[in-house]
This record gives structure tokens, sequence and C-alpha cells, in this order.
């Protein structure tokens, strides 16, 4: 269909076209109007930017955890972000860990991340593009720190230049993922739910053992020391003993509290 407007109502005509049809590129749209490739690419870039002469079109935006998908398969989308090595994990911030990428706290760890400011300002200019994309996808590890944040900071954005922006977070509300260690591959990942220490009694069996491995040490120094002073030794060999017998009692003292884990410190 080929419609001849004058520049009075072509910018109507052109809005027109692109609600009834937002896939139109520059070139489709300029042909439809009747005037060149350039002038129709123009008029689609001019369309796109903020006001209320964008078409009535809605981004779709993304955020979702790998280790939630199957197979770590990303959702379909336009364009997917993995962030999980470009960006590193704000996990390491302890006071987030039970807050999830919708607090405005996630959002300023990840926001000074390296790296998420400029991904932010790229993604804006290619929602931007003339043949703008109907969704974007930004995904981490559990999908709950970074991915959320970055997709909750990206649609603010959009929408305050003029976008139709629909959220989803897919996994943000989900508990913290925690991956295998160096050397445990085929192993699946766990969750991060509450923990109690010391829930399988492993401090309470590590216990004696250490006990008595510092009764041993004591025990013979103790010996020792009682042969020096039957036999009458000198003093220049008893004294030490007895110092060396302190020194083990209290090691083997310090030996019968159980040890800190690192959920204690």
């Amino acid at each position: 269909m080929t419609i001849t407007a004058t520049n009075a109502n072509r910018t109507d005509t052109a809005r027109a076209l692109l609600a009834a049809n937002p896939e139109l590129t520059g070139a489709e749209l300029g042909r439809a109007l009747n005037v060149s490739d350039r002038c129709g690419r123009q008029l689609l870039h001019e369309l796109n930017g903020t006001g209320e002469g964008k078409p009535a079109r809605t981004l779709m935006l993304i955020s979702f955890g790998y280790l939630h998908q199957p197979g770590e398969v990303p959702p379909a989308a336009d364009r997917v972000e993995d962030v999980r090595e470009r960006l590193r994990d704000p996990a390491a911030a302890r006071d987030i860990l039970d807050l999830d990428g919708l607090h405005p706290h996630v959002q300023q760890v990840v926001l000074a991340t390296p790296g998420a400011a400029e991904l932010i300002d790229n993604l804006i200019e290619y929602a931007e593009l003339p043949a703008g994309p109907r969704s974007i996808a930004v995904g981490c590890s559990g999908g709950k720190h970074r991915a959320c944040a970055l997709i909750q900071l990206l649609g603010e954005r959009l929408r305050g230049r003029g976008h139709r922006v629909t959220i989803e977070h897919r996994h943000a509300h989900l508990p913290r993922v925690l991956t295998p260690t160096a050397g445990g591959s085929g192993t699946a990942p766990t969750l991060d739910v509450a923990r109690e220490p010391d829930r399988d009694g492993s401090k309470a069996r590590r216990t004696p053992a250490r006990a008595v491995s510092g009764f041993g040490l004591f025990g013979v120094v103790l010996v020792l020391l009682l042969i020096a002073a039957l036999s009458s030794a000198p003093a220049p060999i008893t004294v030490p003993l007895a110092v060396l017998a302190m020194v083990a009692l209290i090691a083997w003292v310090l030996r019968l509290a159980p040890p800190r884990s690192r959920t204690d410190r």
C-alpha cells in the first residue's frame, strides 16, 4: 500500500502506519509514504524517540537466572545478556544476601559494579534503534541480584525516555543459588536456605579428636616432669619442663572448644 502524504500530515500518517504494523522498517515506511528510503528511516527514527510520537509498541524486559533455566538455556528474546562473567557477583556485600534487585540498595551496589552503567547505556541505545527490539533479557547465575537490578534500572530509564515497558522478573523471588565449588563438576547447585550451624553434628565429632591430641602432648610433658622431680633433677631441667607442661595444658584447654566454621564469623 502506498500513501501520498504532504509534509503537513506525513508524521500523522506514519504514526498510524506504525501503530497498525510496529515491525515496519524505515525503508518500508518510506515506500508506504511514497518518499525515499532515507526519509523513511529518518521519520522512523524520529517516531521512535521520546514524546507522544512513539509507536504503540511495548518492550518486554526479562530478568532470569541461568541456574534456574532447564539446561541453562536462556529465554527467547531479541537480545540476551549473560552477565555472569561480565559483572562480578555483588553477593560479596553480605548486607544484600536476603534482598533482591527490586531493592534500591541492591540496585546501588549493582550499578556501582564496573561495567554495569555502560551496559545499561548500551541496552538503551539498542532499544532505541529504528527497528527496535520487542524483548531484552538479562541473566546472571540465580537471577536475584545482578539481572533483576539491571532490568529494573533499564526499565526505569526507558520509561523516563517515553518507552512503553513491561518487566518480568522470573527468578528474583527464589532463594540465592550456591554454585558448585571448584572440582565439583556434575554437582547440582544448591539453594542458600536458612542454615543451622552444626546441623549434622560435624563439630561435635571433631571436638573429641582435638581434645585427645591436645592431651597427648600435655601427658608426655607431665610424665617427664614427674620423672625429673622424683630423680631430684637440677632446676635447669625441671623449670623448663614445668613451663612446657603449663603451655601444653593451656593448648589442651583451647582444643576443647569447638572449632568455628565460616558461617560463625
